[in-house]
């Protein structure tokens, strides 16, 4: 959902701004408003957005391999313990990468410490890092399966309550947005698909192209199409106007979604 990975972008920068100024202030005493301790904190900004993007990365190799809805016990033990490792090691390496620029602008290093009190502070913030990223996740995950959402569809001047656990697929035809449910109906509904892709369980539902956002549980059959494109066929065929297809670029991310979310 664009409006999670929003969430997640402002944490991430927080985070690293909060990761930065602790290990800083944490780090150096005597702190003053130089060109030294300057330099000091701008590059260690660097190495923590580095050690993050590190993290990150580790975490869509997780994604891949062990999903949180096939084996959660599992998944925490390789996420705390692979993850700090992974963190530790690239903060580390970095350090060794930043020592002879250090000896260029100060002729000095800063790893005289870092091997005695640096690396128990990198530790601590690396559990600090995982905690931010399973809490968040559970928060997610809790929203998208325990809020109960609503549509509202015009029928002339009427109006009717559509709940989300009814609705197959959601399609826009010349500038109307329809939503077909289980009893085969269609509703005209006054939002966009963008609004809708963001307010709906992104557990059940994917947009798979500029038309049609469909649920998961209405695929009834996927197939293969020419250039590395997917067509599905869903339960709400008779009343959409064509086939729905997966681009190429949304394949990859589709194969994923429906994957991990099959029980």
């Amino acid at each position: 959902m664009v409006k999670n990975r929003q969430n997640w972008l402002l944490i991430k920068i927080g985070g690293i701004a909060f990761t930065s100024l602790a290990i800083f202030y944490l780090t150096y005493s005597g702190i003053k408003a130089d060109l030294i301790h300057g330099y000091y904190l701008l590059t260690l900004i660097l190495q923590v957005m580095i050690t993050w993007e590190g993290f990150l990365l580790f975490l869509q190799y997780l994604d891949k391999k062990i999903h949180w809805n096939d084996a959660l016990i599992k998944r925490l033990l390789y996420q705390v313990i692979g993850g700090t490792f992974v963190v530790l090691f690239v903060f580390t390496v970095i350090q060794f990468m930043i020592y002879p620029i250090d000896k260029f602008i100060l002729n000095r290093h800063r790893l005289h410490g870092y091997w005695d009190f640096d690396i128990i502070i990198c530790f601590l913030l690396a559990i600090i890092i995982q905690l931010i990223y399973v809490i968040y996740y559970f928060y997610i995950h809790w929203a998208n399966n325990n809020i109960r959402k609503e549509f509202i569809s015009r029928i002339g001047n009427r109006q009717k309550v559509i709940l989300e656990d009814e609705i197959l697929c959601f399609y826009t035809e010349n500038k109307t947005v329809f939503a077909i449910t289980e009893n085969k109906d269609k509703h005209i509904l006054d939002l966009s698909l963008e609004k809708i892709i963001d307010e709906v369980n992104s557990l059940d539902f994917f947009k798979a192209n500029r038309q049609y956002i469909v649920r998961k549980s209405s695929i009834k059959e996927i197939n293969k199409e020419p250039n590395n494109r997917l067509s599905i066929i869903t339960e709400c065929e008779s009343l959409i106007p064509e086939s729905i297809i997966i681009s190429r670029k949304n394949t990859p991310t589709f194969r994923k979604w429906f994957h991990h979310t099959q029980k």
